[in-house]
């Protein structure tokens, strides 16, 4: 699972250069064939931009138009993690639960 910080504290470069080391994490996960979520927050909550998936391109296409701007509600990011990999791990698909 992987959380981003798409606030508007993430200036361009720094977000170019977030997207680029989550595209790397994401093409080594594809390789082991881990399956991959993206929750991006910003302003007054995190969403699931992509739900647990094996699907490397999905995962690219998301990144690259996730929206930035405004707060960083971590800890309502880090809980949406939480409830998505308790949710994966009852679907019987994954065993552990990675949050990056």
């Amino acid at each position: 699972i992987f959380v981003v910080d798409a606030s508007g504290s993430m200036a361009l470069n720094r977000m170019n250069a977030a997207k680029g080391a989550a595209v790397s994490l994401l093409t080594e996960a594809y390789q082991s064939r881990d399956q991959i979520s993206l929750i991006p927050f910003q302003g007054e909550m995190a969403d699931v931009l992509l739900p647990p998936t094996k699907s490397i391109t999905m995962a690219r296409k998301r990144l690259e138009q996730m929206p930035c701007g405004g707060g960083s509600p971590l800890a309502h990011a880090l809980t949406t993690a939480m409830l998505t990999g308790i949710n994966a791990q009852k679907s019987g698909d994954v065993g552990k639960v990675v949050v990056v």
